[in-house]
Formats: structure tokens, C-alpha cells, sequence
């Protein structure tokens, strides 16, 4: 019994101890902590409570109402969190604002946490100040706000091209920023002054009369050009500088001088001044003035090289118009050479049928022996007559055809029809004749949807084709009919196996009323003009036709009919109109490219553009001739890189021969260039359309064009559009290259300004685009970084807040890392300023590399990663590079893939390889297509998947590295059902 008493003292002694040490620790603690009850009032408080509610005694705290203590409040503060944390017994933050002592505002985070007595329920409240924190990002917010307002200003002064207005929009930037007063100054080489252009408190003839030399060595304008640094002045009476010239003009008291320079020339000042009293500017205001006058700069060098330009221009446009005058009248006396052709043809065709009929009528009267017996001879020569009456009518009918045709007389008569009908009908009016010579005609019909056409004119041109199929023909031969559908057109193809067509004859068999002698000698006899009926039929319905051909083994003609055919019924008079007023707009789009700029470069990039935006094509590309006149080098292209490595020799290469005799534009199926191709990443059957630029009967180059992406069929209207256009731009790059001759000595200089204005745009775009980013993605990382930091360096965190504010800033850090890195990396890929290092590398092994890498990532998601491949060798390629590609590709699909699987293919594409990585993902809606590959542009998805971050540059960056690789990539993509990024990639 005593040990018990004993042992029971010893225990309430121990508990004593401990409740004596939690209340020193509770005291010691240096972060403010109270406890309260239900109705708010504190029964409990620490030392660094009292303190910063300026108490010296728990006595003045303990008992009171925590609301009155903080704001004297006579109710609860909104924010409190006391109520909700008892009514769920669960932790909560809220951020609570006072003046303990100060008028200045504190900020405190407060965590709340529910506490179980024997009286009830209390609330434990943790404060921890924050007002470093906010004060940091206030200010962060602040400089921001000043950036972006920087950048607005710099937009609206770059998007004009008149002085008078630029400088007053500089004047409007100035106030905007928050400044008074301020002058701009431009330096006139010619008479070596500074001259006063335009300032915010003096008038405008007071401004202009300011003329400083700038030869004085001593003078502050000398100075300022010669060290091209801002120059401070916070009193000018205390540095003796009242009498320099800059300073006694302006009648300033302090004021602070910043260099326009281009480059490493400078072009003028900008002065901010104050007129009475001091001028005290910070690090950051220093900082925004230098970066607005880096920007008027640019604005003003700009603005004053299209004044320079502006006479130029305008002796340009008056001899394009005197060009095109000439140009439409040619075309006008060309159309009615043309017309009047085909109304002869059409004349004489309807006046040889009428005795045509007669003779046919007589000899099949003849034969029937209506008028007696015929001797044999007689009867032969009857049938000759008939046989030839037959097939001298089909000429007439055939001619009388093609004249409806060329004249637009014929309309359309449209109708939703299913092809394999009236493939079908075709063939069956051919099949005797396909007996005869024991030919045998396979068709597979396709499914597909029916197409919009005129189903009388279709059966027209497929018996022309399946009909010329069997007519020259081998014996026991064969003729293929297929359908190729796709969502933008239908193609059919008539495939023989017969003599062919030589190569020299391919490029006529399609002319108008041709005489082929050379295609007549394939074996057989017809009208010569049947493939021409086939081919007005196929441009009334906006397709494209064409053959190919191995002379001695077989011919295929194709055509296209597009799905969207959207054909008028016009008069001929509506049509020539229609005509005219498209070439009068062709006219008027060149003339205004050329009061835009006239350096060579510049124009030839417009003209491409226009020519993209007004035709309506995927890629454009220009070659002009050399010197020696035997070569054609590339210039310029649109979605087309590397332009400038193409070197063709006109002798050597029979397709540029053909393009560079032909007087029109036409469409190209075949090109075999492989180095061009491959400069051009396209195939050699790529469909092209090509066009010489002549002038005066001389070749200057030639346009070519094509649909690499959309895969849309090049029209008879492309065709005509492009050559109006071609015509114009030749005389329009003509005169420009005559006038650089005519004026050497200020094409040098013009020169010299328009590439330092190139590559100040340039340097403006990148810096527009590294300011866009810096404000939008790095923010947010930088404002943790320093927020966390400063927190841990106030010393008021527990060592587990430190750990966890630690990893913060070394995730947060690692992000920011990997934003800048991706930014360097895709502008050194765009500078072309990456080293490729190409080594044979089995592309199998490197897929399985990255596969182990990111399966951890997948595993987190319970995704399935499989890999399928072909048995495909050594690929040269840049391992690395490729490595990181493989890694964004496969990081996105696990990143937006929430379940599912990942699948990779590996296949064999005969000189290329193919990858494929395919998600079940949320996939990318039609919308955001354009922003997969463009800088900076985030698709903003819905779901889990959106929370995760990244730069904006991966997409970028893969599609540099496949394209360096002289690759291509693409996408397919669904939204909710997953998308799919391949590349192709050469084995060598």
C-alpha cells in the first residue's frame, strides 16, 4: 500500500514537470499562438501573442474577446475561421490583416486547428507573418503591370509607319509610364546637328528651333554620342552645366538623357526632365526609360526608312502600271484570237455533217442491195466508205463537243451519284469492243459516299479513257478501273497494259484541236481530240488530270473530282467579266505590295504571300536565274525552309526545261530531282503546279507551288490566278532589279537600312516573345522562389515548413530551369546554331531507352506502354536530339492519357522510318490544331490533365528536331478518344 502512494506521487510529480516544460515551450514558441473558445474569447496566449497585439500581461488578454483585441471590432471578423473549424473539426487557413501597433498593415496566415477539453471543444490559432511576403509580391505585381504596359506601348508605336503619328504616340507612352516631361531628338548626319523634334510642354516651332552642334568635344551631346550611355543629371547648378547647350535650350533644373542607337549607331536622344525641382529616379524607372527608348528607336529607324522609301515607291507604281496596261491588252487580243477559233471549228464541224449524213445514208442503202445486187468490188468499197463515214462523223461529233465546251456553253448539270454505277454503265458500253481484242476489264467497286457531278459528262470522259484503254492495247491485255476516296476529292484511274505513250508526247495529248501524230501511232485510229474532251469535262468540275507512262509496258490516266464542287451557271459575258475583274485585282494586289517596300528580298516575300493568301496555296516557292543564265537558284519560299540551298541547272533538268517553254501555269505529277525533293520534303510524285516569269520574251524564273499539307487538288481557277499573277510579279521583280541597277549608290544604302531594320525586327519579335514569356510563365516560379526564400531567411519557420518551403523552391527552380532551357534550345535550333552530330544508331534500342525512362511516369497513371516494330537497320540520325523528341512525344501522351495505354509503332517506309505514338487520351480539339506546333501557345484542356505545367516549347522544339533531320511530323487527333504524333525520318 505505501509503494502504491509512493509510485502515485512519483507519477503526479512527473506530470507536473512536463505540464511546467509544455508551458515554457509553449511560451518559447516565436510564432503568435492563442487558443479560444466557442464564443471567442481566449483562454490561452503565448509571449509572442502579447506582442504583437502590444500587451505586457496575460491578465490583458486572457478572458477577452478575440475581435476586440485585433480590430475593436464589436462583432467577429469575417475572415475568422473559428465557427467552421468547430462545427467540422477540421484544420483551416485564413489570412488575417491588423495594425498591432503602426498605422502600417500586417499580414498574418493563420492556421486553425479544433482541440478537445474536458469543457468542450476549443480552437487552436498558429499566426505566422506574411507581410514580407506580400509586400514581395505586391511589388513583383507592380513591376509586372509596368512591363506590360511597356510592351502595350511598344505594340501601339510599332503598328504605325508615319512619323508625325509615332511621335505623338511616344509623347502618349511617356505619360503613360508615369513622367511629365520629356523631348526627342534626332542627330542630321548631312549637317552634323542634334535638332529638337517634339517634346510635351513646348510648342512645336519652339522644338524645332533647337540645333545643336555636335562636333564640340566637351558638350554633353558629344558625350552622349560618343559613350552612347544614359547621362543623370539630378541638379544641373551643382555640376556647373547650365551653360552646355543641351541643358540651356531645354531651361531644365535635373533631367536624364538616354541614346536612341540601332545597333552600335545612335540616331537621336530622348530626354526626361524635371523644369523646377530635382529629378530622383529608381533602378527599375532607369530600367523601363532604357527599354522605351531601345523601342523608339526601332520605331522612328523605321518610320524613317519608309519616308526614304516613299519616292521609291511611288516612280515603281507607275511604271507597273504602265506594264500591266500593256499586259491586259495583249490578253484581250489573245482571247479573241482563241474565240475565234473555236467558232471556226465549230462552223465547219456543223456544215460537214449535213453531207456526211447524206453519204452515210446512200452507202447503207447501197450495201443492203435496196438498189441491186453489188458486184464484191463494189460491195468492198461500200464498206470502206461506211467504215470511214462512221468513224468521220465520231471526229465531227467529237469536235462539235469540244467546241460546246471551250466556249462555256456547256453547263453542269449536278447530281449526288454513286461511282461505281456509272463506272459500270461505262464499262458495259465497251465491253464488245473489249472482246474483240480478247481484253479483260477488272473493277472493284468501293465504298464510299456518293459524289456531286454531272453524271452524263463523267460516263462522257470515262468511255474516252477506258475506250483509248483498249484501243491501244496489246492483245490479251488488260484494263484496271480504281477509286481513291478521301474526305477532300475522289480519284479514278484507268490503268492498261499497253504501248505507252512516248515521254516527249505526255505534255501534248491533252492540248486543244493538237494534231498528235506521234500519240496516233500508238495502234489505232480516233478523233485526236478525245482526250482533250476528257479534259474540259474534268476542269468544269474544278478536278485535275494526268498521266503517267512506261513507253513499250503501260499508261494509267487519272483524274480528280473534288467532294465540295460548288459550280454557277454564268453567261459568257458574266464569265469574261468575272475574268477581267480577277485580273484587275491581281493587278491592283501587286501595285499595292509595291508601295509597300521595294528591297528585292522584301517584295518577292510579299509577292509569295499574296500569292499564298490570293490563290490559294500550301507552299509557294520563287527560283530566279543566275548570271551564266544555266543555272536557277531558290530565293525565297513559304512553308518552305531552306530555300536558299536549291541550285538547279536549267540544262540538266528536262521538267524545269518544259516549265521554262510553257507560256502558262500547269500541274506537274512527276519531278525526280531527289537533292531538290529532299531540300523541299516532298515526294516525287507530289502533285506541283509551276509557272515561268517572263519579261519581254526572257526568262527571269519561275514560280512553283503545291498542296503538301491539305492535300486539296490544284483547280483549272489556281491555274488561271497563278498565271495572271505570275505575269504582273515578273514585271513587278523585273523592275525592281532594274531599278537597284539604275540607282547603285542608294541601293547600297537602302540595302545597308532595310537588313539593320530585318534584323531589328527580329531582335524586337524575340525580345516581344521572351517578355511575353517571362510575364506569363515565369512569374509564377520566380514569385515562389523568392516568397519561400525570404521566408526561410526570416527565420521564423519550423525545421519541417523549412523542408517543405525547400522542396517548393527546388521544384519550382528545376521548371524554371527546364522553361529556360527549352526557350535557348529552340532559339539556337531556329539560328541554325546546333551542331547535328549524325552517327548510325539502331533506332529499336533508343525507342526501348526512353520506353524504361518514362515507365515509372506511366506506372503512376496504371497506363500500359507497348512498343511494335518492324526489322529495320541502322538509321543515321542525332541520337540525342532524337532521344529528347521521343521524350516530349511520349511525356505528352502519358501526361494527357488519365487511362488506357500508350502504343509505339516502329515501321519500315522503304528510305524512311516511321514512328507512331498513340494515346487514349483527352486528345486536341479541331480548333486548337494550329497551336500544337506554334511557340508559346498552351492548349488549355479540361480535367485532371490541364493542371499540368509545362513551357509551351516541347511541341516546337520536337518539330525543329525532325525537320533538321530533313523529316516531317504530323498529328491525328479526337477530342475524348486520343491522339496520334508520327514523324518520318530518312535512313541516311
Amino acid at each position: 500500500m505505501i509503494d502504491a502512494e509512493r509510485d502515485t506521487d512519483s507519477f503526479i510529480s512527473v506530470l507536473t514537470r512536463s505540464k511546467s516544460l509544455l508551458e515554457k515551450v509553449f511560451d518559447s514558441i516565436v510564432d503568435p499562438i492563442y487558443v479560444v473558445d466557442k464564443d471567442h474569447t481566449i483562454v490561452k496566449a503565448n509571449l509572442a501573442f502579447l506582442n504583437i497585439i502590444g500587451k505586457k500581461n496575460f491578465n490583458d488578454v486572457i478572458g477577452k474577446k478575440c475581435y476586440r483585441l485585433f480590430a475593436g471590432r464589436k462583432n467577429i471578423c469575417r475572415q475568422c475561421a473559428v465557427d467552421q473549424v468547430l462545427k467540422t473539426l477540421q484544420a483551416k487557413k485564413t489570412i488575417h490583416t491588423f495594425a498591432p501597433k503602426t498605422k502600417k498593415k500586417v499580414y498574418f496566415e493563420t492556421f486553425c486547428y479544433p482541440a478537445e477539453t474536458d469543457k468542450g471543444n476549443n480552437v487552436i490559432l498558429h499566426m505566422i507573418d506574411i507581410t514580407k511576403r506580400k509586400d514581395l509580391e505586391q511589388m513583383t505585381e507592380r513591376q509586372n503591370n509596368r512591363l506590360l504596359l511597356l510592351h502595350d506601348i511598344s505594340k501601339s508605336m510599332h503598328s504605325t509607319i508615319q512619323l508625325n503619328v509615332l511621335l505623338k504616340q511616344i509623347l502618349g507612352g511617356i505619360l503613360k509610364l508615369g513622367f511629365k516631361r520629356a523631348t526627342v531628338y534626332l542627330i542630321n548626319e548631312e549637317d552634323n546637328l542634334l535638332e529638337g523634334i517634339i517634346s510635351t510642354d513646348m510648342k512645336q516651332k519652339e522644338i524645332q528651333d533647337i540645333r545643336i552642334p555636335i562636333n564640340n568635344d566637351d558638350s554633353m551631346v558629344a558625350n552622349l554620342i560618343k559613350n552612347k550611355k544614359p547621362i543623370l543629371i539630378s541638379d544641373v547648378s551643382k555640376l556647373k552645366l547650365a551653360d552646355d547647350t543641351l541643358i540651356k535650350n531645354t531651361k531644365r533644373k535635373s533631367f536624364l538623357a538616354l541614346p536612341l542607337t540601332i545597333a552600335s549607331r545612335i540616331i537621336g536622344l530622348l530626354t526626361v526632365d524635371n523644369k523646377d525641382k530635382s529629378l530622383f529616379l529608381s533602378e527599375n524607372d532607369m530600367k523601363v526609360l532604357q527599354l522605351f527608348a531601345s523601342d523608339v528607336a526601332l520605331a522612328i529607324n523605321r518610320a524613317l526608312l519608309i519616308d526614304r522609301l516613299n519616292t521609291f515607291n511611288q516612280r515603281l507604281k507607275n511604271q507597273i502600271k504602265k506594264a500591266t496596261i500593256d499586259l491586259r491588252a495583249k490578253n484581250i487580243r489573245l482571247k479573241e484570237v482563241d474565240k475565234m477559233k473555236t467558232e471556226l471549228l465549230s462552223l465547219v464541224s456543223h456544215e460537214l455533217r449535213t453531207p456526211l449524213t447524206s453519204i452515210k445514208g446512200y452507202s447503207s442503202l447501197l450495201l443492203s442491195d435496196k438498189f441491186g445486187i453489188l458486184k464484191n468490188e463494189q460491195r468492198e468499197g461500200l464498206e470502206v466508205i461506211n467504215l470511214e463515214s462512221d468513224r468521220l462523223k465520231d471526229v465531227i461529233n467529237d469536235v462539235i463537243e469540244l467546241s460546246k465546251l471551250v466556249s462555256g456553253k456547256e453547263q453542269l448539270i449536278l447530281e449526288p451519284a454513286d461511282v461505281n454505277e456509272v463506272i459500270k454503265s461505262s464499262i458495259n458500253l465497251l465491253k464488245k469492243e473489249a472482246n474483240t481484242k480478247n481484253i479483260e476489264i477488272h473493277f472493284k467497286p468501293k465504298k464510299c459516299k456518293k459524289l456531286v457531278i454531272d453524271v452524263d459528262k463523267i460516263k462522257h470522259a470515262l468511255y474516252h479513257l477506258i475506250s483509248n484503254a483498249i484501243k491501244y492495247n496489246k492483245p490479251g491485255g488488260s484494263v484496271s478501273i480504281l477509286i481513291n476516296d478521301n474526305p477532300y476529292f475522289m480519284q479514278i484511274s484507268v490503268r492498261d497494259t499497253g504501248i505507252g505513250i512516248e515521254r516527249k508526247n505526255i505534255d501534248r495529248i491533252f492540248e486543244k484541236f493538237s494534231q498528235l501524230e506521234e500519240h496516233m501511232t500508238r495502234g489505232g485510229t480516233g478523233t485526236g481530240v478525245g482526250l482533250s474532251i476528257v479534259k474540259e469535262i474534268v476542269d468544269l468540275h474544278t478536278g485535275d488530270i494526268w498521266v503517267r507512262s512506261v513507253p513499250g509496258k503501260s499508261s494509267t490516266f487519272s483524274f480528280t473530282i473534288p467532294r465540295n464542287i460548288k459550280v454557277t451557271k454564268k453567261s459568257q459575258d458574266e464569265y469574261e467579266l468575272a475574268k477581267t475583274i480577277e485580273e484587275l485585282e491581281t493587278v491592283r494586289t501587286i501595285v499595292n505590295i509595291m508601295h509597300t517596300d521595294i528591297q528585292l528580298k522584301n517584295l518577292l516575300e510579299l509577292i509569295l504571300k499574296s500569292i499564298q493568301d490570293f490563290v490559294g496555296f500550301d507552299r509557294v516557292r520563287l527560283y530566279l536565274v543566275e548570271k551564266d543564265k544555266n543555272k536557277m537558284r531558290g530565293i525565297v519560299g513559304i512553308g518552305t525552309p531552306n530555300m536558299n540551298k536549291i541550285e538547279i541547272s536549267i540544262e540538266d533538268d528536262d521538267v524545269v526545261q518544259k516549265i521554262l517553254k510553257a507560256k502558262k501555269a500547269n500541274v506537274y505529277h512527276y519531278y525526280d530531282n531527289k537533292d531538290v525533293n529532299r531540300i523541299l520534303g516532298k515526294e516525287a510524285d507530289l502533285p506541283f503546279v509551276a509557272m515561268p516569269l517572263i519579261v519581254k520574251n526572257k526568262v527571269i524564273g519561275m514560280l512553283t507551288a503545291d498542296n503538301l499539307y491539305s492535300s486539296k487538288i490544284i483547280t483549272k481557277q489556281n491555274l488561271r490566278s497563278l498565271t495572271m499573277f505570275a505575269n504582273t510579279a515578273a514585271v513587278a521583280i523585273e523592275n525592281g532589279r532594274l531599278m537597284e541597277n539604275m540607282e547603285l549608290q542608294v541601293k547600297e544604302r537602302t540595302k545597308e537600312l532595310l537588313e539593320a531594320n530585318e534584323r531589328l525586327k527580329k531582335l524586337d519579335k524575340q525580345k516581344d516573345e521572351f517578355m511575353s514569356y517571362v510575364s506569363h510563365e515565369l512569374r509564377t516560379p520566380l514569385t515562389s522562389l523568392i516568397g519561400y526564400s525570404k521566408l526561410i531567411l526570416g527565420g521564423s519557420l519550423s525545421k519541417e515548413q523549412q523542408l517543405e518551403s525547400i522542396n517548393i523552391i527546388n521544384t519550382e527552380a528545376t521548371r524554371l530551369k527546364f522553361m529556360i532551357d527549352d526557350f535557348l534550345d529552340l532559339a539556337k535550333m531556329e539560328a541554325g546554331k546546333i551542331q547535328m552530330n549524325k552517327e548510325s544508331t539502331n533506332i529499336k534500342d533508343l525507342i526501348k531507352e526512353v520506353l524504361l525512362i518514362m515507365a515509372p511516369l506511366a506506372k503512376e497513371k496504371n497506363l500500359s506502354i507497348d512498343l511494335t516494330h518492324d526489322s529495320i537497320g541502322l538509321v543515321k540520325i542525332d541520337s540525342d536530339k532524337i532521344k529528347q523528341a521521343l521524350y516530349n512525344l511520349v511525356g505528352n501522351a502519358i501526361k494527357f492519357t488519365n487511362k488506357g495505354s500508350i502504343q509505339i509503332e516502329l515501321l519500315d517506309k522503304d528510305e524512311n522510318i516511321q514512328v507512331n505514338i498513340a494515346d487514349t487520351g483527352i486528345g486536341i480539339a479541331k480548333e486548337d490544331f494550329y497551336k500544337v506546333f506554334d511557340k508559346f501557345k498552351q492548349i488549355q484542356h479540361s480535367g485532371k490533365s490541364s493542371r499540368a505545367k509545362g513551357s509551351g516549347l516541347g511541341m516546337p522544339i520536337t518539330k525543329q528536331i525532325i525537320e533538321s533531320h530533313q523529316g516531317k511530323i504530323w498529328f491525328e487527333s479526337e477530342t475524348d478518344k486520343g491522339t496520334t504524333f508520327s514523324f518520318l525520318l530518312p535512313k541516311k
